[in-house]
């Protein structure tokens, strides 16, 4: 099953109020989580496939919130409205290799809570996480993140020809040529033939033309690189099914809204016609069989 080793300080600071390790392994005894072993300040847990946002820090502290009554349903409320000109454009020529494609705008809370290394390493970790998960190894769907007080909106998901893409790898400063980096990054020999059709290659764009990234691959050093202080991100997902790309990039907002940061969709235009984005915020509801739950918590 799914495994994550996560920061007891770290839950701890979402809660109400602390709890102790004992107290937690002990709740956590009612839930889909298999407390693990633990070294130093990380706790290792195991989850069920279905639940893997208890495999994030965010997420867990949310459900341990829950079950020690602590809290009642979720502590924040999406946006209706997008960020003034923040929206994308689809290409029709992504559909035949990787045609779903989904973005939200971040807002971190006013006066604090601007993106610091603790979230930023959370949020990596959960990334590659859902991207071995849900994801199947990035197959089904793949998540990218944008720091978006650095780029120029409208962005732009096409399918390009190799000779027209220059592209630094995140963590590197050497511009390669499209052919070349498909040729020699490791990242691109795993990965590469997921974005890419014969001499064509995804890419997404922002309106000055920078590459932010080359989906599913990598992305771009700078345009493509989120970094402490960090007050506005862009997430995106793309992939192969809808459920697979919806799920993944509600995941990853959870270590974000569950620290008071707003998501706002992110209207998206294709040759099908304008998506507004409210498909991947908008609440769903669910009626349950009262007898059912009572005979599933053992409480009738």
């Amino acid at each position: 099953m799914p495994q994550s080793a996560l920061s007891l300080e770290r839950i701890n600071a979402l809660l109400p109020r602390p709890i102790s390790e004992e107290t937690l392994r002990e709740t956590l005894f009612r839930s889909k989580v298999e407390p693990g072993a633990r070294l130093g300040d990380r706790l290792t847990v195991e989850v069920t496939p279905d639940r893997l946002d208890l495999l994030d820090e965010a997420g867990l502290a949310r459900e341990l919130s829950g079950l020690m009554g602590l809290a009642r349903g979720m502590g924040y409320a999406f946006e209706p409205a997008p960020l003034p000109g923040v929206e994308a454009r689809q290409n029709a020529s992504v559909s035949p290799l990787r045609g779903e494609f989904v973005a939200v705008a971040l807002e971190a809370p006013a006066g604090g809570g601007a993106l610091d290394v603790g979230l930023l390493d959370e949020v990596i970790r959960f990334q590659e996480l859902l991207h071995a998960t849900t994801g199947r190894d990035r197959r089904a769907g793949s998540l990218g993140l944008y720091p978006l007080e650095r780029l120029t909106p409208p962005f732009r998901y096409a399918l390009e020809p190799l000779g027209q893409i220059r592209f630094t790898p995140l963590s590197s400063s050497q511009e390669l040529a499209g052919k070349d980096f498909y040729q020699t990054h490791p990242l691109a020999l795993r990965y590469g033939d997921l974005g890419r059709q014969g001499e064509l290659a995804l890419t997404l764009r922002d309106e000055e033309d920078r590459i932010l990234s080359l989906p599913p691959v990598l992305n771009a050093a700078t345009t493509g690189e989120i970094r402490p202080g960090d007050r506005r991100i862009l997430v995106e997902a793309t992939g192969t099914r809808p459920a697979r790309v919806r799920e993944l990039i509600g995941y990853m907002l959870l270590p974000f809204v569950e620290r008071g940061w707003k998501a706002h969709p992110v209207p998206i235009h294709g040759p099908e016609g304008s998506r507004d984005g409210q498909e991947v915020l908008r609440p769903r509801r669910f009626t349950l069989a009262g007898a059912g739950c009572n005979a599933c918590w053992a409480c009738a």
